[in-house]
């Protein structure tokens, strides 16, 4: 196929570019950030197009990986190009507002509304999972999703579960670093290190890789998903419990133990502390 890529320079873009070179399909790349874009090209053989819609042109499958709060706009830009059938996948973490827009593209666009559970460090797409979200058939969009990325598990949901659900999934843990980060900020790092235990190297790692990986989208999902406030303040209600029976001992316990019993019914619940270790082993290898 022939495959164009909307924000290729990024680290979403890159990874997905680099996805559909491996998979031998024909791939043009876009980028505001030219220099970038052009470097990534010569990388891994792909063409550099110097305008949108020198990209876009003659392409059946069109990839959009661009900032959340523009995404509605290239797609209404993108839209004024398209003429003849087109796939149109945008992989935006926010829902809300863009599945409008991709409901008024032309007819002669197929939209296509995913959202990747993983980052640009995933190594392979099998152990990968990528979120459909309807727009107008969710049963053609899986089949159009599974097309595109075999080796993915999909997971199918409407808009609204969508951006309900990423509240918690993304959301509040990345509150919680922030939170934890602020916590420890005035102590020297590298020396609380020499006294980490598993737990707080685990912990110590997930903070400065969402640093590091996912910087610039913290802000957008915290402030501009319609449920984040009403997820984060739910913690902050759980967090004042907490505090306030610091000093009551059969309280902690209670909690405890119905979480452990909330918990228990997850299949995942037994493996998981070894799932621990086996993260602190390997960062360690």
């Amino acid at each position: 196929m022939k495959i164009a890529v909307i924000g290729a320079a990024g680290n979403m873009g890159r990874w997905f570019t680099n996805y559909f070179i491996k998979k031998e399909h024909n791939v043009k790349v876009y980028d505001k950030r030219r220099s970038d874009a052009k470097y990534l090209a010569e990388d891994v053989g792909a063409v550099y197009a110097s305008t949108l819609k020198q990209c876009i042109d003659g392409c059946d499958v069109i990839f959009l990986s661009v900032p959340i709060e523009i995404t509605s706009r290239i797609l209404k830009k993108i839209g004024k190009f398209i003429e003849s059938s087109t796939l149109l996948v945008e992989i935006a973490s926010i829902k809300s507002g863009i599945i409008s827009a991709l409901r008024e593209l032309p007819k002669q666009i197929t939209p296509l509304s995913l959202h990747p559970l993983f980052g640009q460090g995933l190594s392979d797409l099998k152990s990968g999972r990528l979120i459909v979200v309807e727009v107008n058939d969710l049963q053609l969009e899986t089949e159009l999703a599974n097309e595109l990325f075999p080796e993915a598990h999909l997971v199918s949901c409407s808009a609204e579960e969508h951006d309900k659900m990423i509240a918690y999934s993304l959301a509040l843990p990345y509150f919680l670093n922030l939170a934890f980060g602020k916590c420890i900020s005035n102590l020297n790092v590298a020396k609380l290190r020499q006294y980490a235990g598993t737990t707080l190297s685990v912990q110590l790692d997930l903070l400065e890789a969402i640093i590091q990986s996912s910087r610039h989208l913290i802000p957008t999902l915290l402030t501009k998903n319609p449920y984040s406030t009403e997820v984060i303040n739910r913690y902050l209600k759980a967090a004042e419990t907490l505090n306030q029976h610091l000093n009551k001992g059969v309280e902690l316990e209670n909690i405890l133990s119905r979480l452990e019993k909330k918990l228990s019914s997850d299949l995942a619940y037994r493996e998981a502390y070894q799932k621990l270790y086996n993260l602190t082993e390997k960062r360690e290898e």
